[in-house]
């Protein structure tokens, strides 16, 4: 089994730090030395990596594989770490609350708090700071019924839950996590008693209605939404806005916004 150091960095485990301003400018020249190495081959940190879509795709489709006993060694708390049958049987769940006729009638609504904060835009601005960070937390915040008064509240807690899912953190880094992790659930647990006592129109109130969901995966569900859906939005915005820049592509986003969208999300979400 191979030890890492209390203080475990990029550079160890992968063999090349991943937040190096060089290999971001040019991650592909990286991916290709990687590829060259084989279809799968191992880090200097001892990590196997599998470097091509078709073996990739094997080892997620191997029960063999997997975030059960003997595998991550990490509690199982949401379908990130969920395995068969128990992600599927958690899933089809959700589902019954999360469901089009529901996204639906949320799209009005974000498309609203899309619009004032691009309406309150400086001229000159930061982008992420200003537009790509608040608007997954206002969306997510509103379609699960959270009041106005605590928004801000989650903006702490999303940066911290997300960085959750690094490796390669230490030790301060895993006890900020996890006191997050538990303000989170604490708050969470006393919306999800209110929701029951007074439903209204919003997801939470949906999702308390699916009696076979327990509580541990109703707060499971909640931090999921929240890490998931805000991080990814975040990094999908700022991306594809400087992909677009670096590509003068701008004016086709315009005029074909749907396929640049599905484009940005395959090549660098």
């Amino acid at each position: 089994m191979t030890s890492y150091p209390a203080e475990p960095n990029a550079v160890d485990v992968l063999g090349f730090d991943p937040s190096d301003p060089e290999f971001l400018r040019a991650p592909y020249d990286r991916y290709r030395e990687m590829r060259a190495q084989g279809p799968l081959f191992r880090t200097r940190g001892g990590l196997l990596v599998a470097t091509t879509y078709e073996l990739c795709s094997a080892v997620l489709r191997d029960p063999r594989f997997g975030h059960g006993p003997g595998g991550s060694g990490q509690r199982v708390e949401s379908f990130l770490r969920m395995d068969p049958p128990d992600h599927t049987r958690l899933r089809a769940l959700v589902s019954r609350a999360f469901t089009p006729r529901m996204v639906e009638r949320l799209r009005p609504r974000v498309e609203a708090i899309t619009a004032s904060l691009i309406e309150a835009l400086p001229e000159e601005c930061d982008l992420v700071e200003s537009f790509a960070y608040p608007l997954p937390v206002l969306v997510i915040t509103e379609m699960l019924g959270v009041p106005a008064r605590d928004h801000e509240r989650f903006r702490g807690w999303s940066k911290a839950l997300a960085r959750g899912l690094d490796p390669l953190l230490s030790d301060t880094q895993t006890a900020e996590t996890e006191r997050a992790r538990t303000e989170f659930r604490d708050y969470f647990r006393a919306l999800l008693s209110e929701r029951r006592a007074n439903p209204g129109e919003d997801l939470l109130s949906a999702l308390v209605q699916v009696e076979e969901l327990t509580e541990g995966e109703l707060l499971a569900t909640c931090v999921l939404l929240l890490v998931a859906g805000h991080e990814t939005t975040v990094n999908l915005i700022a991306n594809g806005v400087l992909n677009l820049l670096r590509h003068d592509a701008l004016g086709e986003a315009a005029e074909r916004p749907r396929q640049v969208v599905e484009e940005v999300l395959r090549y660098d979400p």
